[in-house]
């Protein structure tokens, strides 16, 4: 049976208690044929929060989080070589998601481009995808622009990045991101825009349509803003399914998570 959002956010919090704090915690929202989707959250903090005997810290971690063996061993196998660790919760109609990434230190990749490499897998069964984040940053930025109409759905949300690509220039890496996943059709473009210190509010007439262009999106764009704009994502889900996702309002807590 699936929790409830709260009990899945519950659970997540309380598995990272004794992670050393700060922590960095960013609110998501995804749009998609279904309309808004909130209550996501994403955890981040480098490796060495984890504490004496990372490896074991991460392991029990994911245990508890119900995390399936045959999908944590491709983590596993490459923790000792990450930088920075990331939790993530998804609710969902069907089953709420948790969410695993390992990211490496861009001098120090285990392959060629993979900066992330994250398991997802459902609450309820552990059934569980592995992805992939590949730098594209060697691209010239026509390059990019190529890419992002190659492999996302054309229509308002492509425009929307198109038009943050543009207006956001690149400062430092890891800038545009290319997603996949191995056993499914999985392909997703993620921009990141932290350093460059906007608000949603200064770029809201491009997030709108991003979002879908309803009312819906518009009320949350005024609910958040003054919440620092974070990275967006767009591209179609392992159902072949479109989305667009925007992450925002990341800040450190130093205290309990909740």
């Amino acid at each position: 049976m699936n929790t409830t959002p709260a009990t899945a956010r519950a659970r997540l919090m309380q598995a990272l208690t004794q992670i050393a704090r700060p922590v960095l915690l960013e609110t998501s929202v995804k749009a998609s044929a279904r309309g808004l989707a909130e209550g996501r959250c994403l955890i981040s903090f480098p490796r060495q929060a984890l504490g004496p005997g990372p490896k074991q810290r991460l392991r029990s971690i994911c245990a508890t989080l119900g995390a399936p063996e045959p999908g944590f061993a491709a983590l596993d196998a490459l923790q000792g070589q990450a930088v920075s660790v990331h939790f993530g919760l998804e609710p969902k109609p069907e089953a709420d998601v948790f969410k695993c990434y390992l990211e490496f230190p861009r001098d120090a990749l285990p392959q060629r481009d993979l900066v992330f490499l994250a398991l997802k897998w459902r609450v309820d069964s552990g059934q569980y995808n592995l992805s992939r984040y590949w730098s594209r940053d060697h691209l010239t930025a026509t390059q990019q622009q190529d890419l992002l109409q190659d492999i996302t759905p054309a229509g308002a949300a492509q425009t929307a990045v198109a038009a943050l690509m543009q207006t956001y220039p690149a400062l430092t890496g890891p800038r545009l991101l290319e997603v996949d996943e191995a056993e499914s059709p999985r392909r997703s473009l993620d921009l990141n825009l932290a350093e460059q210190g906007a608000s949603l509010q200064d770029c809201s007439a491009i997030l709108l349509p991003f979002l879908g262009g309803t009312v819906e999106a518009k009320a949350y764009l005024t609910r958040h803003t003054k919440d620092r704009l974070g990275h967006v994502a767009l591209g179609c889900d392992k159902a072949g399914q479109a989305f667009a996702t925007l992450y925002h309002g990341a800040h450190r807590v130093s205290e309990r998570l909740i």
